[in-house]
């Protein structure tokens, strides 16, 4: 299933991370990393909603918490994953 997945995401004509040459785009080992920095729980609940697609009462199931704490959590992360990596970003978390 993850393979399909990731095969998927792949050809999407719209890729999360830009080419290394393209200056508008977002560097994709930089993004891993500062991923890769935040608190466990936090990677988890944002790994699970943007790429697991999942709703944040799916996700509140999963980890045994509150919907209102994941997306707290979420909101935290992508604020610290948007200050980390310098990115603007003009649209609220969904």
């Amino acid at each position: 299933r993850r393979q399909k997945y990731e095969a998927a995401a792949a050809d999407r004509a719209d890729p999360w991370f830009a080419p290394p040459d393209d200056p508008t785009g977002l560097d994709a080992r930089a993004a891993a990393d500062a991923l890769a920095g935040l608190p466990a729980e936090t990677r988890e609940i944002v790994v699970a909603h943007l790429w697991g697609g999942l709703t944040f009462e799916q996700i509140a199931q999963a980890v045994g918490s509150s919907a209102a704490t994941c997306y707290r959590r979420y909101a935290a992360g992508l604020a610290t994953l948007r200050q980390q990596l310098g990115a603007e970003c003009s649209a609220t978390p969904r």
